[in-house]
């Protein structure tokens, strides 16, 4: 078994690259560059299940930005469908892609 402290050497430059990317998405999606921003995010790493999160939703947030509703809805329609548990998953943005809980 490997101790805490090895873990975390381990998994520090892993944590690094993944907010780097996070970073360089978030640089595209300030810039309503959503394509972009998607070819970057879709490099966090699997593992990185909060990345991978904020990153799907940062898509559609992107769109949103851009004026462009029908795709921003695609991707948190997308997000919803992938991580439905997600702490994410807002009630305004359940009602904004249609699945309030108050239905």
């Amino acid at each position: 078994v490997a101790s805490p402290r090895l873990l975390t050497v381990v998994t520090a430059p892993e944590l690094l690259r993944t907010e780097a990317i996070l970073g360089r998405g978030y640089a595209f999606v300030t810039l309503k560059r959503c394509k972009e921003a998607e070819s970057a995010f879709k490099q966090t790493p699997a593992k990185a299940g909060l990345a991978q999160q904020q990153a799907q939703l940062a898509i559609g947030q992107c769109y949103e930005l851009k004026g462009e509703p029908h795709e921003a809805l695609k991707h948190f329609q997308e997000f919803a469908g992938r991580f439905p548990q997600s702490p994410l998953l807002t009630d305004a943005l359940r009602r904004k892609i249609g699945m309030d809980k108050n239905k």
